[in-house]
């Protein structure tokens, strides 16, 4: 238990921080395009760890670049859907909405695994639906309508357990600081790739800059740092679990800096959302199983 204390703390840290910006990039994304956002923010990430690390630069374009292709991928789809998503929804939804990765964690882990997911999974599964339900769907005229920003949000929910999944299996066997560069690298060239189908404007305001800072240096160089290292000490499960918290996180931040406020029924679908991840959290020997 002592060894998992640090290791899970640090995630903590970057679930409160990603938490952080999420009201921040959705200012900024009314400036700028997500691709454009996320091009400048996965760049200056790369450079910066590149700087801290150059050796361990020199060796991700040097070793087996296989894994972090695959968790590269991953990452910049997971982003892509989710940043895209938040332009469309509340940041509180976004937040609630990609925590549901804890659920899908266990889930994709017993596909790949080739293992039925444990019942309680299940449940959890059907109680956070319960819970997306009430967060997004909405009434219009007698008709109703379902968010288009909660769905590419929810999208990018089941990504990143992909990717969760996917540094468990690729963290134990590699360098941390080595996966990260090529996870963050993979990511900036696609979205860079990206950038001639969205206009380009040039980034000037403090909104914009305040963002691209939280997220390149506080998101990206610490959180994904953090996560690539964690993840070799503690099982996918237990750091889907952690990074939960990203969630109340999300929605205490777009309360104090964005006065965001939800009706009631979509508090009851956000409440359902955390009691399923809860119920899969607290299930003895989910974690075992999969680590």
């Amino acid at each position: 238990m002592g060894s998992q204390l640090v290791p899970g703390f640090s995630l903590l840290l970057a679930a409160a921080i990603w938490g952080f910006t999420f009201p921040l990039v959705k200012d900024a994304l009314r400036e700028v395009s997500a691709v454009e956002f996320l091009a400048i923010r996965f760049v200056m990430a790369s450079i910066v760890l590149a700087a801290i690390f150059p050796r361990s630069a020199a060796q991700a374009v040097r070793s087996g670049r296989r894994a972090g292709l695959i968790v590269g991928l991953l990452l910049a789809l997971g982003h892509a859907f989710q940043t895209i998503g938040l332009d469309l929804t509340r940041s509180t939804n976004a937040g609630f909405i990609t925590g549901l990765y804890v659920v899908f964690t266990p889930v994709i882990a017993a596909i790949f695994l080739r293992r039925r997911p444990a019942g309680v999974v299940v449940f959890g599964v059907a109680i956070t639906t319960i819970g997306l339900a009430l967060m997004s769907v909405q009434v219009e005229a007698g008709i109703l309508t379902v968010n288009v920003g909660d769905f590419l949000v929810l999208v990018a929910a089941i990504i990143y357990a992909g990717q969760i999944v996917a540094l468990g299996r690729f963290s134990p066997e590699s360098d941390a600081r080595v996966l990260t560069l090529q996870q963050l690298s993979v990511t900036a060239i696609f979205f860079v790739l990206l950038l001639p189908t969205q206009p380009i404007n040039a980034p000037t305001s403090w909104t914009v800059w305040s963002a691209l800072l939280a997220t390149a240096i506080g998101s990206t160089v610490f959180g994904i740092s953090v996560q690539t290292w964690a993840q070799a000490r503690i099982s996918p499960t237990r750091a889907a679990v952690i990074f939960s918290m990203e969630a109340p996180f999300a929605a205490l931040f777009a309360y104090l800096l964005a006065d965001e406020r939800l009706p009631g029924y979509a508090w009851a679908g956000a409440a359902l959302i955390m009691a399923g991840v809860l119920i899969v959290e607290v299930r003895p020997g989910l974690v075992t199983q999969e680590a």
